[in-house]
Order: C-alpha cells, then structure tokens, then sequence
C-alpha cells in the first residue's frame, strides 16, 4: 500500500446509533489494513443490559467505557492505523481521544433521523433498541466547528464514501478496490 503521511493514525467514525459508523469503520480499515475496533465490543454487560431495557446511559456510566476504549488505542505505535467506530457523542469524549497525541481524524455519519429509526427497527441481534434513538440525539454535541472532523452525509453509499475519504488520505494504492 503507497500513503501518504496524511493518513492519521486513528480514524474515528462517529455518529449515532444506527447511522452505519461500524460498516464504514469496518471496510475502511479492510481497505487501509488498519486495526478495526468496535465501540460496542467495549461495553460491560450491565451497560448492554441497561440499554437492552430502554435505559440510556449517563455520562458517569459512559465513563469506563470510554476508559477501555482509551486503553486499547493508547498502544498503537507510529506504523499503526486504526478505525475506531464509536459514538463520540460528547465533544468532551472526542477530546479524550485527542489527547492521547495521535494524527486523528474524526468521521462523523450524519443522518437523518427517520432514516435512522428506520435502520434501528429492522436491526436485529443488537442491545441498543430504537426507543433510545432520541436520547442519543440529544446528547449528541455535533462537531460542526471541531477542525478535523470530515463530515459524511447519509446519500452517500459506502463506496463512495470509502473513495471520498481515500481521496481526503491522497491513498495512489488500496487494497479491495
């Protein structure tokens, strides 16, 4: 793979529940050979179990969880990228990740909210169900004026946003296209 050192070492997709950031996060870090990390797989059982419920999490319930996320990617070395699909719905978790130093892009999936309601409703085998949808929404802190945050609208399908962003990364060689 020919890059460029415009590649950041930790690309984040973020966006709500349901917008599709695990997918995207998935085949760019196939397409990057990145290390892919799933949010989710972070959760404890009893956060899972609360959301299963209908129950949204609180910032202090989110807090070790975000702790384990940061734990995980603290150890990239400077040859390493990874895609990390994760809510990031508070610019404050956002900054925690900034702070560990590393080249950082954030990827924020908006979508519209139907879109996503829809999305959740049909979506099986998941903890997170879509009567939590709004309560995500309204936590959401969006990263409008955050200056490396690319933002990604719903109308796009994966392919074109996996080209739009190997287009923002000036990646010549890819690996699966």
């Amino acid at each position: 793979m020919n890059t460029s050192s415009t590649l950041p070492q930790l690309i984040i997709v973020m966006g709500v529940s349901g917008c599709g950031k695990s997918t995207l996060a998935q085949r760019l870090s196939n397409v990057l050979a990145a290390q892919f990390i799933e949010a989710d797989d972070f959760h404890s059982a009893a956060a899972k179990a609360s959301m299963e419920q209908g129950i949204a999490l609180t910032d202090e319930q989110r807090q070790p969880w975000i702790g384990r996320l940061l734990h995980q990617v603290s150890n990239l070395t400077e040859q390493q990228t990874a895609v990390l699909a994760f809510s990031g719905l508070k610019r404050a978790h956002r900054d925690c990740f900034r702070a560990l130093g590393y080249r950082t892009l954030f990827i924020w999936l908006a979508v519209d909210e139907m879109e996503v309601l829809q999305r959740l409703s049909n979506r099986k085998d998941h903890f997170f169900p879509a009567s939590l949808l709004k309560s995500q929404l309204s936590a959401l802190e969006q990263p409008t004026d955050e200056p490396d945050v690319l933002i990604l609208c719903q109308n796009e399908n994966i392919e074109e946003q996996i080209v739009r962003l190997l287009k923002v990364f000036s990646i010549k060689a890819i690996r699966g296209c």
